[in-house]
């Protein structure tokens, strides 16, 4: 078995068959993850299996994972190997896509192309619940209630010098504008307050209603270059 520990989400994304590979195939995007892969030994005790993905995360990394993959994990080891890793109380992996237009715009911003737009910290809402695809220009269903308070915003951004990730975050008021109640679903980081490139594209492991006017939803992103 197979035991990928990351600390961010995976990019998941249609690919067409490679070496006989099924179409459907989920990637875990370096720029934007870190990942350490166990190759865990058929019939191996659980608390030998657990010491060996703690003692391996642990050089990866001082703080917990943000996700676990595995296939055929009981419920009881995957309780096991929460504690291991002083995870929280699941290890159900989020989805975190860099779109096609997200590599782009990484490679322009980068590269100081004179096409280069202007940086991606705008943060859009929507009650969509379809998943992420790389191929999205838009996030559909995105709420653009006009003077609503869950209208695309521009994220504050944080980084701490020498690390390897940064933050965009916002907290959204909802208002009487609104059409509510709304369950938000999905989320988009964009480079404009309007149209724009979508550059990354994340559903929700748990999605969250705002019922009333003064409801709040506080959005953090979580980068790793």
């Amino acid at each position: 078995m197979l035991l990928t520990l990351g600390d961010t989400a995976p990019i998941a994304t249609r690919i067409g068959a490679i070496h006989g590979a099924p179409a459907d195939v989920t990637l875990l995007d370096p720029t934007v993850c870190h990942t350490t892969t166990i190759d865990v030994p058929d019939g191996l005790d659980p608390e030998a299996f657990c010491r060996q993905v703690a003692g391996a995360w642990a050089a990866h990394s001082a703080t917990a994972p943000g996700w676990v993959r595995a296939d055929g994990m009981t419920p009881e080891l995957e309780a096991a190997v929460r504690d291991a890793l002083r995870m929280p109380a699941s290890l159900d992996v989020p989805v975190m896509l860099l779109t096609n237009a997200g590599h782009d715009f990484c490679a322009k911003q980068l590269s100081g192309s004179a096409s280069a737009t202007a940086v991606a910290k705008w943060i859009a809402l929507t009650a969509n619940t379809s998943d992420p695809a790389a191929g999205d220009t838009t996030l559909t269903g995105e709420i653009t209630t006009a003077s609503g308070g869950l209208v695309r915003a521009a994220g504050t951004y944080a980084h701490t010098g020498g690390t390897s990730t940064y933050t965009v975050s916002n907290t959204f008021t909802a208002n009487g504008n609104d059409s509510l109640p709304v369950t938000v679903a999905k989320l988009g980081l964009f480079d404009a307050s309007s149209s724009g490139n979508i550059v990354f594209e994340t559903k929700l492991d748990t999605t969250a209603t705002l019922s009333a006017s003064g409801d709040t939803l506080a959005i953090t992103w979580t980068i790793t270059v």
